[in-house]
């Protein structure tokens, strides 16, 4: 057996007994050696009986070697029979009894009093005890020829002192290392049962002590035993996964030169090219003399933290639905492009694109439809832009893409690929949609800030949203236009409180009989600082502000009250007239329209059919929400007229799911029917598809007699516009009442008037 073995199975332990019982032991070991040499000189023993020491030496080396290795006290049978060994030895060795008692008395007071000085004090007296003792045996036990009888008892009582002290002093230390042991377990279940790994080491990176959880690093992660060559093992990074640690800067190794190390984040490059995160946290452990004696290590796996933490950032950052980038993003890289903007040439663009007719897919089909066509415009957009180039989702069917160090007509032609791939139809759950989008451009140029650009391009795409499916650049007429919107919508909220508003009406005749059948309502606006605003101007910012609302209710109860007002002044011509009043999409979608059209009636003494509501081709692409409010006020007897027919993006089937009851031809086919074939054939299949479809037929814009001419000729039921008679006041429309046109096409006045 090599030395080291023996040194590692028989060298001195770290627990207080068994330091003990390797003292006794190696004490055993130089009493057994020695002994031969001084019994021919110490010993008044005869010859006979000095072979009896021989049997007592083996028994003593025998001994200790069972209790060292056994690691536990012995019978109390077996200190007697020690006892007598050591007496029959110490009777062939006598001077070295004394020695013994000293031996063993100062490791006692040694390890009870845990101090050299009071060892010291404790090895004296126990001398000095013994010696009195000898002594006062001595006199005791002399004999007149002094024979080797006068030492037996001295020596008895130097070996008895020793083994009882000894005796106690075993008893007291196996109690204490069965407390120790006992700390032992309880620390270990402790440490095994926390998740973090705890690392216990040498001053050279050995590991004394290690959990359950650092065993399991040690293994999942092949890691080199000592703490300092861990770099050797793994490649270590910091906590940005790109920087690597120098081996002197690692957590462990400042540890181990006496450093406290708090939060050091780690993550490690294992071989399979997978990254784990681990967070340190260590301080040196230090004796009594302040000398460095090792280190503590904590080690605790935050790779889920981390992933979890990456994830919420993400998210964060992105949009959940097309993983694209969220606003959030854009407007940070938004910010940072226009800080770092290069040549005049090379600029910062930006794109709004907002999908046409969007809010019909999810009304009809459902979200989740709707979702899946996000996803697929989505992947369209991101295909059709440079890898670099930032697409993000902003909410609803609004995306941006930001395109970087670019000229203007760059820009340009990525808006029109998005456009040209976007009209390819989209096939969910096989059906095939057709999706198309306004987009609106701004650039750097127009704007400093990331927030003045997003608006100029949301403002460029709102203008080419009115037309559809195309691209706008931003202009600043654009911007001073929406300033104005702004301006006119804080004045319209007031204008009704203010009385601004009020009503024209434009006489309807009848081609058949030439008499007046009805009047349309048409609202007007008299600012008081910019004079009469036309209602193309502030219609669409009622509209989409939602002051259409409470400003349609209030036109419903003032042409209602008109009509009942001509009724009760001028009842034989006025009995059979009818008003028509325009309706918002924004007031269908109310499902209180239907109480405000019956208030109004109840208000002026009218009834239902008293009534024409004109809803404009617009509203047949959000027929999933009207259409209920559409049958309800037929139900109740409102005469129904699809208004601008032709003009919008209705389809027949639509059409035929309206319950309408009238259609008007806009003014736009009116005025060129006397100078466009094209347009006449368009006019005159219009008013055969009415009359195919059991629906009466309105012509608007009426200017001309060649206009009238062609409209009796071709059967259209009913006529307006500047021949026959201009918007009036409600006097001005008293002063008609009764009016027919004449054979030559114009308005014949009635006499009373």
């Amino acid at each position: 057996m090599r030395y080291r073995d023996l040194a590692t199975r028989y060298g001195p332990p770290s627990g207080g007994l068994d330091r003990v019982r390797w003292f006794f032991l190696c004490f055993t070991v130089f009493f057994c050696v020695t002994a031969p040499l001084q019994v021919p000189f110490t010993s008044p023993v005869p010859p006979a009986f000095r072979l009896a020491g021989l049997p007592a030496i083996g028994y003593l080396l025998w001994r200790r070697l069972r209790e060292y290795r056994n690691g536990e006290l012995q019978p109390p049978v077996w200190d007697a029979l020690e006892f007598v060994a050591l007496v029959a030895a110490l009777v062939v060795i006598g001077p070295l009894s004394g020695g013994l008692g000293i031996l063993y008395s100062g490791t006692f007071f040694r390890l009870v009093f845990g101090s050299t000085s009071r060892t010291i004090i404790g090895c004296c007296g126990g001398v000095l005890a013994l010696w009195v003792s000898c002594w006062w045996v001595n006199e005791l036990s002399a004999t007149p020829d002094g024979s080797w009888q006068q030492q037996f008892f001295p020596h008895i009582l130097g070996i008895g002192v020793p083994t009882v002290l000894m005796r106690l002093m075993l008893t007291t230390m196996l109690a204490h290392q069965n407390a120790l042991a006992t700390e032992r377990q309880l620390l270990t279940a402790v440490l095994d049962n926390v998740d973090s790994a705890v690392i216990a080491a040498h001053p050279d990176g050995m590991p004394i002590l290690r959990n359950r959880a650092a065993l399991d690093v040690y293994r999942e992660l092949g890691l080199a035993e000592s703490l300092g060559r861990w770099h050797e093992s793994v490649t270590l990074y910091r906590g940005d996964v790109l920087t690597p640690f120098r081996a002197e800067d690692l957590p462990m190794v400042q540890v181990l030169r006496g450093e406290r190390v708090r939060d050091a984040e780690v993550t490690m490059g294992l071989p399979d090219g997978t990254y784990r995160s681990y967070l340190f946290n260590g301080q040196p452990l230090t004796g009594s003399t302040a000398d460095r004696t090792g280190a503590v290590l904590t080690i605790t796996d935050v790779t889920a933290r981390k992933e979890a933490e990456r994830r919420l950032s993400h998210l964060a950052l992105h949009d959940p639905l097309t993983g694209l980038s969220n606003r959030t993003l854009l407007l940070d890289r938004l910010q940072h492009a226009l800080q770092r903007r290069s040549a005049p040439e090379k600029r910062v663009h930006l794109l709004f694109v907002d999908l046409d007719g969007f809010k019909t897919v999810n009304d009809s089909l459902g979200h989740h439809v709707g979702d899946e066509v996000l996803v697929v415009v989505a992947n369209r957009i991101r295909a059709t832009v440079r890898a670099q180039d930032t697409v993000a989702r902003l909410g609803g069917d609004e995306f941006a893409i930001l395109i970087e160090d670019e000229p203007e007509h760059t820009a340009i032609a990525t808006a029109d690929r998005i456009l040209t791939s976007l009209r390819d139809p989209v096939v969910v759950r096989e059906r095939a949609l057709v999706v198309t989008a306004s987009i609106g451009i701004a650039s750097g140029e127009d704007a400093g800030e990331a927030d003045e650009l997003v608006r100029n391009a949301d403002l460029a795409m709102y203008a080419a949203k009115e037309r559809r499916d195309r691209v706008e650049r931003f202009t600043a007429e654009m911007h001073h236009s929406a300033v104005q919107r702004l301006v006119l919508h804080a004045d319209l909220r007031a204008a009704l409180e203010r009385q601004e508003l009020f009503l024209l009406y434009q006489p309807v005749f009848s081609l058949a009989t030439g008499r007046m059948t009805g009047v349309e309502a048409l609202l007007r606006w008299r600012h008081p600082r910019l004079g009469l605003i036309p209602p193309l101007e502030f219609i669409g910012t009622a509209e989409t502000s939602g002051l259409i609302v409470p400003i349609g209710a209030w036109v419903l109860d003032e042409a209602c009250r008109q009509l009942s007002r001509w009724r009760h002044d001028h009842p034989a011509v006025a009995d059979n007239l009818t008003m028509a009043v325009n309706v918002a999409v924004p007031q269908l979608e109310t499902p209180s329209l239907v109480g405000t059209v019956e208030s109004a009636l109840a208000n002026a003494g009218l009834t239902p059919a008293d009534l024409l509501l004109e809803i404009t081709e617009s509203a047949m692409s959000e027929h999933v929400q009207v259409l209920p409010i559409l049958r309800e006020l037929r139900r109740i007897g409102v005469t129904l007229a699809l208004d601008d027919f032709g003009t919008g993006y209705s389809s027949l089937s639509r059409l035929r799911l309206f319950p309408v009851q009238k259609v008007k031809i806009d003014r736009s086919f009116v005025e060129e029917i006397d100078r466009s074939v094209d347009t006449a054939v368009l006019v005159t299949s219009t008013l055969a598809l009415a009359h195919g479809l059991g629906l009466e037929a309105i012509a608007e814009g009426v200017e001309t007699p060649a206009q009238l001419g062609f409209l009796r000729k071709h059967g259209c039921g009913e006529v307006q516009g500047y021949l026959l008679s201009r918007p009036l006041d409600p006097a001005g429309v008293a002063s008609i009442l009764g009016a027919e046109i004449t054979s030559d096409n114009q308005l014949h006045k009635p006499a009373h008037v």
